[in-house]
């Protein structure tokens, strides 16, 4: 799916198997986005959630993982639970 900002397009995309659900998103240039997940990500990019240099900031709350990230286009794994 699509949206249009002031910014730019942001786009989303999803696809899952059983475990696994593969997210890819669009963040238009000069923007971040926040992203808020019910289940913990466990990669962006090909990268571990824990190790990646692409999140600007991140925090949980109860069962709820939350991170910020800068324009580009990014590939999130996220584990189904």
């Amino acid at each position: 799916s699509e949206h249009k900002c002031m910014y730019g397009t942001i786009r989303s995309q999803w696809k899952q198997d059983s475990e696994i659900v593969e997210w890819e998103i669009e963040i238009p240039c000069n923007t971040t986005a926040t992203v808020t997940l019910p289940f913990p990500a466990i990669e962006i990019n090909g990268v571990s959630i824990d190790k990646s240099d692409l999140i600007i900031r991140s925090q949980k709350e109860g069962t709820f993982n939350s991170f910020d990230l800068p324009s580009g286009s990014f590939t999130i794994l996220i584990e189904k639970q």
